[in-house]
């Protein structure tokens, strides 16, 4: 059991999705579901910092229930479109956009 103390053990849905045989017919109910934000920015000392914020200006374009689509160009000219589900609702959204929960506690703090 985990030490959230809920009678379950499970694991995040991107977890389950390539167990044969499991069939994902609704959302985890949500004492149960773990949710993951992610943030982003560039290093001081990245590399190719252009890319990095191609990438940051691409992920600020989430929006609940959304899919976003991602054009990967290949060096021989060809492309292939990738459609990015994401379960991220709107208060996810806000804090991913915000770099983190605590970033929007202190901006909402701010107003």
């Amino acid at each position: 059991m985990h030490s959230n103390s809920t009678p379950y053990d499970a694991a995040e849905l991107i977890e389950l999705l390539p167990v044969p045989g499991l069939a994902h017919i609704t959302p985890l109910p949500p004492e149960v579901q773990k949710t993951s934000v992610f943030s982003a920015g560039i290093g001081a000392s990245a590399a190719h910092p252009e890319i990095a914020q191609t990438l940051n200006n691409f992920l600020a374009r989430l929006t609940p229930g959304q899919p976003l689509t991602c054009i990967v160009k290949h060096r021989d000219g060809t492309r292939d479109n990738l459609r990015l589900d994401h379960s991220f609702n709107e208060s996810q959204v806000e804090w991913f956009k915000a770099g983190s929960a605590l970033n929007l506690i202190k901006q909402v703090g701010e107003r």
